[in-house]
């Protein structure tokens, strides 16, 4: 039986990305390293929730061959994603059967930073997003656009005001991509009704920003939801 395939590229920032040290000496059970020793990174793997979204999807279309092209970048604010995603244009004419679009946490996060410079401030987030809506429609079959998650309790962060910053960011972005009929999976809420229930020995995130693997696989369970129907009726041949 010759399998169907489902392209999907996700454009977003380190929450996407979500870079994991690896290490061959760490894929062998039988052979682990001992505790206390020491082991050679041999490269950054893009894992997080793209990677757990990717093996729930696969278990559920086991007839359905999936090519994921995880295209976050850590540390970028929607300037740089727009780069990303002029340059990917370019360079790939043919588009994916869905892209996948999240941006909005670093334009926000540089500000508080001390690097207003490199944020983009509303009106310039806006501009952005509506370019990249515009864009990625063009070129892919599908796009769906996720909220970003918010930001938790760190020492280090003043997440109550980042996060009134970036709920309306958020805001923005779901208007502009709902006044062209996008759909927006909603990952705040899931994430801080988690974070209400979990308690404080249990957290989504592992530094108030970037996400744990309990994180992760809230996130994955949310954009799983929204894109399983549109991978059933690619099965299916509609």
């Amino acid at each position: 039986m010759t399998s169907r395939r489902f392209a999907a590229t996700f454009f977003g920032t380190s929450i996407m990305e979500h870079l994991e040290a690896h290490s061959a000496d760490l894929e062998r059970p039988y052979s682990l390293p001992a505790v206390g020793g020491t082991v050679v990174i041999d490269s950054h793997r893009r894992r997080g929730w793209i990677h757990v979204l990717y093996l729930r999807l696969q278990t559920t279309f086991p007839a359905v061959r999936f090519d994921v092209d995880n295209r976050g970048l850590g540390g970028a604010t929607s300037r740089d994603v727009l780069d990303v995603v002029r340059r990917t244009i370019r360079a790939q004419p043919a588009g994916p059967d869905l892209a996948v679009l999240g941006v909005g946490i670093n334009d926000v996060w540089r500000c508080f930073q001390g690097r207003p410079r490199l944020a983009a401030h509303p009106d310039e987030f806006r501009a952005n997003y509506a370019e990249l809506v515009e864009g990625l429609s063009a070129w892919a079959r599908r796009v769906l656009c996720v909220s970003e998650t918010p930001f938790g309790w760190d020492e280090a962060l003043d997440a109550a005001a980042m996060n009134r910053q970036l709920a309306r960011y958020n805001e923005d972005a779901a208007a502009i991509a709902g006044s062209r009929g996008i759909q927006v999976v909603d990952l705040w809420e899931p994430v801080m009704t988690a974070a209400r229930r979990l308690g404080p020995d249990l957290s989504p995130w592992t530094d108030g920003a970037h996400l744990s693997e309990l994180g992760d696989t809230i996130v994955a369970r949310e954009v799983e939801r929204a894109v399983s129907p549109l991978i059933a009726a690619a099965a299916d041949g509609s």
